[in-house]
């Protein structure tokens, strides 16, 4: 009995030794090589929470939160950068944006959401009986990623709303008009090219839009 007692005391004195070491986590923390500290991080979580530090080492952030929530993750090494409540965003990538064209058609016209073909029809609606029969009418700049069809009205379509007026619909650089439109604009089934651009058609071989022209 005392021989057993006496084998396992020096693993207690062992264990008694690293009780200091274990209890303290910061000890194992990976220590960063930059802490931001005093800022206002937008971290874009799922509750869109805000932090005040961040800690990166080797370019990849390893902990965010309070001062005091990072304190584990600085050594002697880290550099410190103090924000003074400025703000910090994740990394975005913006591939393509058209602000300048976006902001000047805000200026020259009212903005109008409109989600589907068929409040574009309704739209038309509404507009053709502010205008005199032949007033070109042109839909509101809308994106066809924004609609829920996720395409170009066709000409008939266009043509339901309003066959009294010449409509035009413009959208990824293709023109989408009715058929008092295209008439107007003197576009028929043997039209090849107008103005610079091609004449696309539908299945019968009747124009459904055109590409790379003007139709102001």
């Amino acid at each position: 009995m005392f021989s057993n007692n006496f084998n396992t005391l020096p693993i207690l004195f062992a264990i008694s030794l690293l009780m200091p070491v274990l209890g303290n986590s910061s000890s194992f923390a990976q220590k960063a090589d930059l802490a931001l500290i005093n800022a206002n991080i937008l971290t874009v979580d799922k509750a869109f929470s805000r932090a005040q530090a961040l800690a990166i080492k080797s370019g990849k952030i390893i902990a965010v939160g309070s001062r005091e929530a990072i304190d584990p993750f600085l050594g002697p090494e880290t550099e410190l950068l103090d924000l003074k409540g400025q703000t910090v965003l994740p990394g975005l990538i913006e591939t393509h944006c058209h602000a300048i064209g976006a902001g000047l058609g805000a200026l020259n016209s009212t903005y109008v959401e409109l989600s589907s073909i068929a409040e574009i029809q309704q739209w038309l609606r509404r507009e053709s009986r502010k205008h005199p029969a032949g007033t070109w009418l042109r839909v509101p700049r809308t994106d066809i990623t924004r609609l829920a069809e996720r395409r170009h009205p066709t000409p008939q379509e266009l043509d339901v709303a309003c066959p009294s007026h010449p409509v035009v619909f413009n959208a990824a650089r293709k023109n989408v008009l009715n058929t008092l439109g295209f008439r107007k604009l003197g576009v028929d089934a043997n039209t090849q090219v107008f103005d610079g651009g091609k004449v696309i058609r539908d299945a019968n071989g009747n124009p459904r839009m055109l590409t790379g022209g003007s139709t102001e």
